[in-house]
């Protein structure tokens, strides 16, 4: 993790990256009591600035942070130009993800905040919301569950902010196959699905005991 003490310097667990102008910073590490100046490499091509250590080839080797002109920031260790491991991404427009990466994309565990949107908290493939996750949104709405390609698929629970709820079987971001749905008030319906609507057979149990057996 790093931390951002005022315009010129930049503090980590075991390094400090002080700038000394626009072309130039130094490097202490915690380990290496020798100071090193760098330069800051500037890419035209997509105007991104490289704040960072590289190998005898040109590579991005070791801690770096690439800024955009939308001021965009990337936090990294680069391993011959690629990202592995753990880094921060804050978007321009607010939006922050750490986690894992592998080959330079989103891969294992992550979070994501996206701006007065949501939040979520789980895993990734391929720049991806894959595998186990969790999802928290703005009005207290809650998913915890099965995601594929990013979208919610598998099994999973949806929590809205009024306490209605819906666990079973999801496909494309959609309530598919069986699932049980709590309205709240002692009223529940416990069947199948098709595109968020009660389709196939199903049970309606109510607060006051009576049922529904049929189809939908």
């Amino acid at each position: 993790t790093s931390t951002r003490n005022n315009t010129d310097r930049i503090q980590g667990n075991n390094y400090i990256i002080n700038l000394l102008n626009s072309n130039n910073y130094i490097i202490n590490s915690n380990n290496d009591s020798t100071m090193k100046i760098h330069n800051i490499i500037q890419k035209n091509n997509n105007s991104c600035r490289f704040l960072g250590t590289k190998d005898e080839l040109g590579r991005k080797n070791g801690f770096g942070i690439q800024k955009w002109d939308d001021n965009s920031k990337f936090s990294c260790i680069f391993e011959t130009d690629q990202v592995k491991g753990w880094g921060i991404f804050i978007h321009g427009d607010g939006d922050i993800y750490k986690g894992e990466y592998l080959n330079n994309i989103t891969n294992g565990y992550g979070e994501y905040y996206r701006q007065n949107i949501a939040i979520y908290k789980g895993y990734w493939l391929n720049d991806s919301q894959y595998g186990i996750g969790s999802e928290t949104w703005n009005d207290q709405s809650e998913y915890y569950g099965e995601y594929n390609a990013g979208k919610k698929e598998g099994i999973g629970t949806y929590t809205w902010a009024d306490g209605t709820s819906y666990k079973g079987e999801w496909k494309n971001n959609l309530m598919m196959g069986f699932g049980i749905y709590n309205y709240g008030g002692g009223k529940t319906y416990i069947g199948m699905w098709k595109k968020n609507h009660m389709h196939g057979y199903g049970e309606c149990h109510y607060a006051d005991g009576k049922k529904y057996f049929g189809f939908f």
